[in-house]
């Protein structure tokens, strides 16, 4: 019995600090990015966004394949309550920086999430190419690109 009588307090805590949580105000430096919500959106976005995956692909040698599968590798992965702050691009991107890290440090694998300096750098890009907006679905994108298949010879 004491078990579940130590389970109903954490419970208890942690509902009151979800309540808590729940309804403080964020300050308006913390507003949201602005959704895919019109084809014009996921046009524009994602052209920005594929010019920025084409500069790292031209900056480190990797294909765009390999770039572009870690960067939806990266959309999948993201768990937006753990980030609050960070949208799906950011936290893409910051797998896509990882990603490249990595395999510079011959790291092979070892590192799963990506780190602060990737994340922070996730940032600075996304403010750079003007991609601070959010998706919920990669479907809602059109990133188009070289895929093995379609190599020429």
């Amino acid at each position: 019995m004491n078990l579940l009588t130590n389970y109903n307090s954490r419970a208890g805590i942690y509902s009151e600090l979800w309540r808590k949580f729940s309804k403080e105000k964020k300050p308006a430096s913390d507003a949201p990015a602005p959704k895919v919500k019109t084809q014009e959106d996921s046009i524009k976005w994602s052209l920005k966004l594929q010019d920025a995956l084409n500069k790292k692909v031209q900056k480190t040698g990797h294909t765009f394949t390999d770039i572009k599968k870690e960067f939806t590798s990266g959309c999948a992965a993201f768990i937006p309550s753990l980030y609050p702050e960070l949208t799906r691009v950011h936290w893409a991107l910051a797998k896509v920086n990882l990603f490249i890290r990595a395999s510079e440090l011959d790291l092979d694998g070892l590192l799963i999430a990506p780190e602060a300096q990737d994340i922070e750098e996730a940032k600075k890009e996304v403010t750079a190419a003007g991609l601070d907006f959010d998706f919920d679905n990669l479907d809602e994108l059109f990133l188009e690109g070289e895929e093995e298949g379609e190599k020429e010879y």
